[in-house]
């Protein structure tokens, strides 16, 4: 995850995924979640970052992998394997039919 060591390192992990170049086998967990923290708020996390937290966009992506990373399996306390194959799921948001543990 060296895209997370600097700005101009994160610019060029998102350029690459932008233009398809991004190697698809290296794409994992935390390359999702980065591009999650990054592109649909790119200007509220620069807003939110500079203002309250003084932290550069690639160290606010570092703590979003660094916190959700480990969890990439939370989804299974909401959801049962039944549910997720369902072809109802494929198509549409289906809410959750398990409690979190």
């Amino acid at each position: 995850m060296n895209y997370l060591e600097s700005e101009e390192a994160l610019t060029e992990f998102i350029a690459a995924f932008e233009n398809g170049t991004y190697p698809g086998a290296q794409w994992k967990h935390a390359e999702h979640l980065v591009l999650a923290a990054c592109l649909p708020v790119r200007h509220a996390i620069k807003a939110a970052t500079d203002r309250d937290r003084g932290l550069s966009r690639a160290a606010s992506a570092r703590a979003i992998v660094d916190r959700f990373a480990p969890r990439r399996d939370l989804f299974r306390d909401y959801y049962s394997f039944d549910l997720l194959a369902s072809r109802d799921a494929s198509a549409r948001w289906i809410p959750p039919d398990r409690a979190p543990k």
